[in-house]
């Protein structure tokens, strides 16, 4: 198959545009991306680029690489939804690109569209451009790594030495870790079983080694001259030794998770994914070294977290891109009409059928959802569902053309049928589902925040005087970075928020001496509703919280003139 490069060019644009397709108009999501986006702003208002900080967001906290980014994105473009994800849409954006030309160099245009195609339709890694974590900057420094060292050990070049090493430093500022574990693994296994090894061993890679670690250094000793250590404690305490040697918060699971999130994250091909993944097994021998390689690749991004006690989606990703080349690899030899298999084109028969009954659970689950409708037990989030109707009319689309082009045997239109599902599948999430779910209690902080200081800055501009905003009586389960995000945004002060956590007996004291606003938690509810005679502007907002059981943790606003 000959790519056309305008045909590629439009598709690259596409993938771009859904990548930011609604990023400024979804609010934030607790609790990460709301605590990084308090850091990113404190950062950028204070000018203290060492140690992220914020209330209600310590467990949160991480090596500052990402937050860096994100206060830069805020400086240039306003303290804002698009802004905060911008950084993480160009990292998924590039590491299609580098997957792209890395394909296309160590292998032929074919697979390396068919490689990238498959990793621009994923549903998990693209996610990570509508969400800004730590995880889409982790995925392109992990990419880069992997494709450098194989370069490096190909070709003996220094630059490609050097971006190997650049990548582990940003690696290690980004999220720490993964990075080490990722390329140490790969490197110890390639001493042991890489014939030349001796290119390892040469003097610029140490040079290049040791100028490595300088970055992550500094940020620690300024780290440590900030607070005697006491974040780098909590670092190693928490992303090291209670990961490694079991979990935190109850983020566990069991060996074969990675496999079942690996599967839905390349959902849309995932016949070929096995395929290509037997393929591997079959043509050991043929491209030795090169398989090798990939196998050490999925063996630190995929099967050491499977034996690790703690668990999430996000732990295997680096392991995608090299899915996608083995699936892409893999097409490329059906679309060729390779020896492999020749009676069996999409390699083994239940692997097809796995990727069929998946996409069939998938649709199946949606006819479940819209028919359960009425037993869902607020209004707003049964019209989202209902919204499902499309999703399951587009997918039964597809199945019964994916059914129909498996039955022919037709690769070609096989894959772009499949290719369309994903984009499909993407465009109706982030384009129809999850604007729909910006109506319901489940993501209601924003309207909070912004009445609470609608109402602040007309008793300032009455009274002369600014007013705090009292937080009274919030639950646990009610302290979400992104209340405080959005009252900060919406004050929009250089100063910063102002607000202040009290009781409802102090507050009422502090509410006689001047005019004040509060945000009234669960705590606190029975209080004010005893005194409701008191307060009768005092509005009620629904929000539900899906932390550990689905169930309301109402906020009331009110405010003493």
């Amino acid at each position: 198959m000959k790519i056309n490069s305008y045909f590629l060019t439009s598709l690259f644009a596409v993938w771009l545009i859904l990548l930011l397709l609604n990023n400024g108009s979804i609010s934030l999501w607790d609790e990460d991306e709301a605590a990084y986006a308090l850091f990113g702003q404190r950062m950028a208002e204070t000018g203290d680029w060492v140690n992220p900080d914020f209330v209600w967001a310590d467990i949160h906290r991480k090596t500052p690489f990402h937050f860096w980014t994100v206060a830069l994105s805020f400086l240039f473009l306003g303290v804002n939804e698009w802004a905060l994800r911008l950084p993480s849409v160009l990292a998924i954006f590039a590491t299609g690109l580098y997957l792209y030309r890395w394909t296309k160099r160590n292998f032929n245009p074919e697979t390396a569209f068919y490689s990238w195609l498959i990793f621009a339709t994923g549903l998990f890694a693209n996610s990570l451009g509508k969400v800004a974590l730590t995880d889409a900057g982790l995925l392109l420094v992990s990419m880069l790594a992997v494709g450098s060292l194989w370069d490096f050990l190909q070709t003996e070049k220094y630059k490609f030495a050097a971006l190997f090493w650049a990548s582990i430093a940003a690696g290690l500022l980004i999220k720490g870790p993964p990075i080490v574990i990722l390329t140490g693994g790969i490197c110890v296994c390639c001493l042991l079983f890489f014939q030349n090894r001796k290119v390892l061993w040469c003097w610029y890679n140490f040079l290049f080694a040791g100028l490595s670690l300088l970055p992550f250094g500094a940020w620690a000793y300024a780290s440590y001259g900030q607070d005697g250590g006491a974040f780098l404690r909590f670092l190693y305490d928490w992303y090291v030794l209670k990961r490694v040697g079991g979990s935190v918060l109850g983020q566990s699971g069991w060996v074969g998770y990675h496999l079942a999130v690996l599967s839905v994250s390349l959902l849309p091909f995932l016949p070929f994914i096995w395929g290509g993944l037997v393929n591997l097994k079959k043509t050991y021998f043929e491209n030795k070294k090169i398989n090798l390689y990939f196998s050490f690749c999925l063996l630190f991004a995929w099967i050491f977290y499977e034996l690790m006690s703690s668990k999430l989606p996000a732990y295997s990703i680096a392991a995608q891109p090299i899915l996608a080349i083995l699936g892409g690899i893999y097409l490329q030899k059906l679309n060729q009409g390779d020896k492999l298999n020749p009676n069996k084109p999409l390699g083994l028969n239940w692997g097809a059928k796995l990727g069929f009954f998946v996409f069939f659970c998938l649709w199946a689950a949606l006819i479940a959802a819209l028919f359960g409708a009425d037993a869902i037990p607020f209004l707003l989030l049964k019209t989202v569902v209902l919204e499902l109707k499309i999703v399951a009319g587009v997918l039964s689309c597809f199945l019964i053309a994916v059914a129909y082009y498996l039955y022919q045997k037709n690769i070609s239109k096989l894959t772009f049928a499949m290719a369309g599902l994903g984009l499909a599948l993407q465009f109706l999430a982030w384009g129809w589902i999850i604007p729909a779910l910006e109506q319901t209690p489940f993501k209601s902080l924003d309207k909070i925040g912004r009445e609470a200081v609608k109402i602040q800055q007309q008793i300032s501009q009455n009274a002369n005087y600014q007013p705090f905003i009292y937080l009274i009586g919030i639950s646990v389960k009610q302290t979400k970075p992104s209340l405080l995000f959005y009252l900060q945004q919406h004050f929009n002060l250089k100063n910063g928020l102002i607000f202040v956590e009290t009781r409802a007996e102090d507050w009422e004291k502090l509410a006689h001496a001047s005019p004040a606003v509060a945000i009234i938690g669960t705590e606190a509810h029975n209080y004010f509703k005893d005194r409701s005679q008191l307060y009768p502007d005092m509005q009620r907002f629904e929000w539900w919280s899906s932390d550990d059981e689905l169930r309301p943790h109402d906020f009331y606003l009110l405010y003493k003139k």
